[in-house]
């Protein structure tokens, strides 16, 4: 189980990000005028823009060794996730003009998630190979 935690986090994510894709759709086919379910459906798109992201990273690790992965879980991604959360956190519902909104924070994040993974990545396995 251990040996394939790239393959289970990847299944993981994804099954999560379509859990919550059906759950989006699900809401907007019926939503009301209530503001609460407006608030629901934005941080649920924000969510879903997180998963996505997620899943590309876990699908680029994929093609790497475990040890890769290990790597990167310990020296990369133990740092950037808890940071991400809370900036993303501080950011606004889209009705400012001086802060991004929490849309555009986890669009911003994820990118750089996602290249940064991949270059990562690629050094550890053609610079530091063994």
């Amino acid at each position: 189980m251990f040996n394939n935690r790239r393959k289970v986090s990847f299944i993981v994510s994804a099954a999560l990000l379509l859990m919550m894709i059906s759950f989006y759709y699900s809401f907007v086919v019926n939503m009301t005028d209530n503001i609460f379910i407006y608030l629901w459906i934005v941080n649920t798109k924000v969510i879903i823009y997180a998963l996505f992201y997620l899943t590309i990273t876990f699908l680029t690790l994929l093609f790497f060794s475990n040890d890769i992965f290990s790597k990167w879980f310990k020296k990369f991604f133990m740092w950037y996730a808890p940071l991400a959360i809370i900036i993303i956190l501080t950011g606004d519902n889209g009705a400012s003009y001086t802060w991004l909104s929490k849309a555009d924070l986890v669009n911003n994040f994820g990118v750089v998630l996602v290249i940064t993974t991949f270059v990562f990545a690629l050094v550890q396995k053609f610079v530091y190979k063994r």
